[in-house]
């Protein structure tokens, strides 16, 4: 006959696994929709840098040529490039804000979830080894990504801020004739620049955004398996 401990104790653990398999097809749902996310916002923000590299090229050459009109064409569309960099960089913070709120969700409801598991069975059950390993790393994990969450969000947040600073000067009535044309040209090119560095530099950031979230996905597949595996030899036994 089992003893009343070790039934506990097979109850715990198929508590404990069903829990960390639900939360596991979760993350990987949710991995999965960012890295596809982050596939389609790459694409958009490379084709944005290089119509913007156009531009600046445009702008400088109808500069040298003195065409007034397709100077001051290729102007108003690099103001109005930059404002929607600018609205877009704002959408994605909004994002990542959301993010940020739901990871810390799931990493309170996880331990809440934990802790109703075991006072569900007996407070004083030795618990399975591998169940805490697994309910420790699981921890780990959301907190490797809430703090990387709120890293990207305050690296974004400072790149907006750069990016509407330049935007202000640049929208200004006098920006290209004060405080005579040929400084007031040169300083455009410099801010021009600028804001380009910034949106390579968010390109690289979004590149690298996306390898952590084919490597979560990875993760999630090899938990996914090792559940898998583990219901497998409790059917066993």
């Amino acid at each position: 006959m089992y003893t009343k401990r070790f039934l506990i104790f097979v109850i715990f653990f198929g508590l404990s696994a069903q829990l960390f398999g639900q939360i596991n097809a979760r993350q990987k749902s949710q991995d999965r929709d960012q890295l596809e996310q982050g596939k389609e916002g790459m694409a958009r923000d490379q084709e944005e840098l290089q119509a913007f590299q156009q531009a600046v090229t445009e702008f400088q050459e109808a500069q040298q040529s003195g065409d007034t009109e397709k100077l001051q064409e290729t102007y108003q569309g690099l103001l109005a490039s930059m404002k929607r960099e600018l609205e877009q960089g704002q959408a994605k913070a909004e994002q990542y804000k959301k993010e940020l709120q739901q990871s810390s969700r799931e990493l309170r409801g996880e331990r809440r979830d934990v802790r109703g598991s075991r006072e569900d069975v007996d407070e004083n059950v030795d618990y399975a080894e591998e169940a805490q390993v697994r309910n420790a790393a699981q921890r780990g994990d959301d907190r490797r990504d809430r703090k990387d969450d709120k890293s990207d969000l305050e690296t974004l947040a400072e790149g907006l801020k750069q990016q509407g600073a330049i935007l202000q000067q640049l929208a200004a009535p006098d920006a290209l004739t004060t405080p005579d044309p040929a400084t007031a040209f040169a300083n455009a090119n410099q801010l021009m620049g600028q804001f380009q560095q910034l949106m390579v530099a968010d390109l690289e950031a979004s590149k690298g955004e996306m390898e952590e979230d084919a490597k979560e996905l990875q993760e999630d597949r090899r938990e996914s398996r090792s559940d898998r595996r583990q219901r497998y030899r409790r059917n066993e036994e």
